[in-house]
């Protein structure tokens, strides 16, 4: 299964495919500014934008492997003058009709993703960014078992470990024993 920074791309990839613009909006076109990343700064120039990246992902044991939930975040950046709601809002919610139409990606998951949109805002020097952020928690259909990739595989067999057997008397029930852990120093 595609790990969270692999889902965060193919979401940017459909916002862009899906045409990321609400027609009649001043700066509502932002389907040439989609990024696969979140980006940090901003200019005039370049907002208004949206991020999409993956921010964290849950494993639940699940038979012989990992069910995972992945969080993936898309903030929608403009200027503060255009307004929380005149740009961001309808823009986020092109992005909820992008994605929550499309049964190929919905078919992906689980069950539906839940998500949460929040407003939010910064001053960046003299100007005031707004955000309209949108998290998602979005489950795999399949249980993913961790295997290294071919190209880690000499990186990983290659790797050597040694175990330390301290043989003696059993420690006393009462823990009045004290453990001593010897550590190998390397030989110079």
């Amino acid at each position: 299964m595609p790990n969270r920074f692999e889902h965060a791309a193919d979401v940017a990839d459909r916002l862009t495919a899906g045409g990321l613009t609400v027609t009649g909006l001043p700066g509502g076109d932002v389907t040439a500014s989609v990024h696969k990343t979140r980006v940090v700064r901003f200019s005039d120039k370049v907002l208004p934008v949206c991020c999409v990246y993956g921010t964290g992902e849950d494993a639940q044991p699940m038979g012989n492997g990992w069910l995972l939930t992945h969080t993936i975040k898309i903030d929608l950046v403009v200027k503060a003058a255009d307004g929380f709601d005149a740009v961001s809002g309808p823009l986020i919610e092109r992005v909820k009709a992008i994605l929550f139409s499309d049964p190929v990606w919905l078919g992906r998951w689980r069950t539906l993703p839940s998500f949460t949109v929040q407003q939010l805002g910064e001053k960046e020097a003299e100007q005031v960014i707004a955000y309209e952020t949108l998290v998602m928690r979005c489950t795999d259909t399949a249980i993913t078992n961790y295997t290294p990739p071919p190209s880690l595989a000499p990186v990983i067999e290659g790797v050597d470990t040694d175990i330390d057997i301290v043989t003696g008397d059993p420690p006393e029930p009462d823990g009045s024993d004290d453990l001593i852990l010897v550590q190998d120093t390397p030989e110079t």
